[in-house]
């Protein structure tokens, strides 16, 4: 193993290494010196969304092993910024927006047609009250004094052979109290 090499090694990996200023999750603030020029390799992960600026401009990303950002930096001292935008973000929102007005949309003229429906089954109701009001006052036989009372059938126990029969119920007259008839007691 040779340790000489790999201070070596350590030594110019470490002397353009970035120091990152301040990050959250969608931004990263750094800077760094580089003693001439080349690539900064990052452990940042390469996927849509990420845009890089180098002293304010737009840098080109270039992708390392396969999975990584990395770019190409001029000698000398410079900032970074890493900014991270969620893809069609601003498409979704739209296309979210629209189909919350439409629900609203739906839901607003589902209700109306609900109140108008009952408004008009309320409407029909009324009608055909007063179509019936009207149909059974029509109907109706002039007030009569002379007029015979209904006669009703009930029926009635036929004591001798024991089977019901239809009989002529005596006129009610309201005026005149029914007389209630029990049998009578045969023991005393």
């Amino acid at each position: 193993f040779q340790t000489d090499l790999m201070a070596e090694v350590y030594e110019a990996f470490n002397r353009s290494t970035m120091k990152v200023l301040s990050y959250n999750d969608t931004q990263i603030e750094a800077e760094v010196d580089v003693d001439e020029a080349g690539r900064l390799f990052t452990t940042i992960g390469n996927e849509e969304g990420w845009e890089v600026y180098v002293d304010g401009e737009k840098a080109e990303i270039i992708e390392a092993k396969g999975a990584y950002i990395s770019l190409r930096l001029p000698e000398g001292h410079h900032t970074l910024s890493f900014r991270y935008h969620v893809p069609y973000f601003s498409v979704s929102l739209v296309i979210t927006i629209f189909a919350g007005l439409i629900m609203l949309v739906i839901a607003v003229l589902s209700k109306l047609l609900e109140i108008r429906r009952q408004t008009r089954f309320d409407e029909i109701a009324e009608v055909s009250a007063a179509q019936e009001m009207f149909a059974v006052a029509e109907n109706e036989p002039p007030a009569d004094d002379n007029m015979e009372p209904v006669k009703d059938t009930v029926p009635t126990l036929d004591a001798l052979s024991g089977t019901f029969r239809a009989e002529e119920s005596p006129a009610v007259n309201p005026e005149t109290p029914t007389p209630i008839i029990l049998p009578e007691n045969k023991e005393e």
